[in-house]
């Protein structure tokens, strides 16, 4: 039996790759892909003014713009891993971003020394936003909480369940000398699907808790319609997670044994 190949790849294999796998997501993955550029859509249009004095929330948004955008583009190019560190940041800016937007009168600089004003602590200000956003939205809170909560417990940290998406464990023998692996993540279709579709729901809870947070202070100008359009989007949302799940449970119980 031969050995298996040394690891030749270069930077320019793999560039060539992600490239690849950007333009037929649609043809690998399905309606789930355009189902998640809409919802990247309607986030990218929700707002259509801001008010000068609400600079902070605009760059939130647009960090919360990024950091899904990456997600969706590192999920269908098979970087797990990297989507869901998108996710969690993703989620971290909305709080962030709400509670600034909902509550104009808070101070965001500390004053301390007069003549050095600076930004207070990271966790400072997200400890003060998680608990006005538990107070002031608790089951958009709650949902946002339980997928942040999600993503720590398997992603966001170097564990054995991450090197599983890359390493193909059935190779990794006692009396074997070598292994294979893989740059890219070795997900199965619906297994992406579903982290993809998770993505959308995020999107979904995303808008709402600015809409929401908006509802209060009026801080930005956001689309008229807004609150339909996203209910309608979180209904193709659910029909695909239902859709999706019944094919999984039928993929579940054919692979188990009579």
């Amino acid at each position: 039996m031969s050995n298996p190949p040394l690891l030749t790849t270069t930077l320019q294999a793999l560039l060539n790759e992600e490239h690849q796998r950007t333009m037929d997501a649609q043809e690998r993955l399905g309606t789930i892909v355009p189902i998640a550029q809409q919802g990247l859509a309607i986030m990218s249009t929700s707002v259509v003014s801001v008010s000068a004095q609400n600079g902070v929330v605009a760059a939130f948004m647009l960090a919360i713009q990024k950091s899904v955008t990456l997600a969706f583009v590192s999920y269908i190019r098979a970087h797990t891993a990297q989507a869901e560190f998108n996710c969690r940041q993703a989620i971290e800016f909305t709080a962030l971003a709400a509670y600034v937007l909902a509550n104009p009168e808070i101070e965001l600089l500390d004053h301390s020394d007069p003549a050095n004003p600076t930004f207070p602590p990271t966790k400072k200000l997200a400890g003060r936003a998680y608990k006005w956003l538990e107070g002031a939205a608790p089951e958009l809170n709650g949902f946002l909480k339980d997928f942040k909560d999600r993503i720590n417990d398997s992603t966001a940290h170097a564990s054995i369940y991450v090197t599983h998406l890359t390493v193909d464990m059935e190779s990794l023998t006692d009396d074997g000398d070598a292994f294979t692996g893989s740059f890219f993540d070795n997900l199965g279709l619906n297994e992406t699907r579903a982290f993809l579709m998770s993505l959308c729901r995020l999107i979904v809870l995303i808008v709402e808790t600015m809409r929401r947070a908006n509802e209060k202070s009026q801080g930005i100008g956001m689309k008229e319609g807004l609150e339909q359009e996203i209910h309608l989007y979180a209904n193709v949302v659910d029909g695909y997670r239902e859709a999706l799940g019944e094919v999984m449970r039928r993929e579940k119980e054919a692979a188990s044994p009579v």
